[in-house]
């Protein structure tokens, strides 16, 4: 098992909601479980246009590979309508692994 650290954040629409119920979907697979969350908390956009983020972080531990948490964490966002217009741009919802324990990773794509 490996602990990770999972990042939410979003600035269109109801994004505490959305992040709640991205949570209870995370919670679903049995590969993973759910060990901290952290508050919500409030953030202007760097370097982005639109409102300021709403953004919350979770801790889990899982058996998944970290591209299988990955895939996991693209499909819920996918599931909530999370769309790629452009780097930066406002978005509904947005799931990123923040650290995968024993994993250092340098790719951008």
């Amino acid at each position: 098992m490996a602990r990770a650290f999972i990042g939410f954040g979003g600035n269109i629409g109801d994004t505490g909601q959305l992040i709640t119920d991205a949570i209870v979907c995370l919670a679903l697979p049995s590969e993973l479980q759910i060990l901290e969350k952290s508050c919500f908390y409030q953030s202007v956009p760097v370097e982005a246009t639109g409102g300021d983020y709403i953004n919350a972080v979770i801790e889990v531990e899982t058996e998944l590979t970290p591209y299988g948490l990955l895939h996991v964490c693209q499909t819920i966002e996918q599931e909530f309508g999370r769309e790629r217009h452009y780097t930066n741009a406002p978005r509904t919802f947005d799931l990123d692994i923040l650290s995968f324990e024993g994993v250092i990773q340098n790719e951008t794509e």
